[in-house]
């Protein structure tokens, strides 16, 4: 893993937080994997771009607001670790949770 690709993965957060989600996909390859809990809507293992990007677009089928904060991109060797805080908002209940989770993969 290489300081570019720290890069890739902070403009697509960056992008996501702007709702940007064509700048997203063009940071996703092909045949990406997307992790999230079971117990979320939409969670499960996500196979392909325009699948991880479909189920973006349905966040606010499920939450009033959804945000990613990061505060830090750590290189760890075939992985960059995010680490951060989201928050997401259903009916008026503010659910707030540290990241990392999930930890995301750049491969070049």
């Amino acid at each position: 893993m290489s300081a570019e690709n720290v890069e890739v993965v902070r403009v697509a957060y960056e992008a996501f937080g702007r709702g940007d989600l064509a700048t997203v996909a063009e940071h996703f390859a092909e045949d990406a994997e997307w992790e999230t809990s079971d117990s979320l809507p939409l969670g499960g293992l996500v196979r392909g771009r325009d699948a991880i990007i479909g189920n973006f677009t349905q966040l606010p089928n499920y939450w009033s607001s959804f945000s990613v904060v990061p505060e830090e991109y750590i290189d760890a060797g075939d992985h960059v670790v995010v680490t951060g805080v989201q928050a997401r908002d259903r009916r008026g209940r503010v659910v707030r949770r540290t990241l990392p989770a999930p930890v995301h993969a750049e491969r070049r």
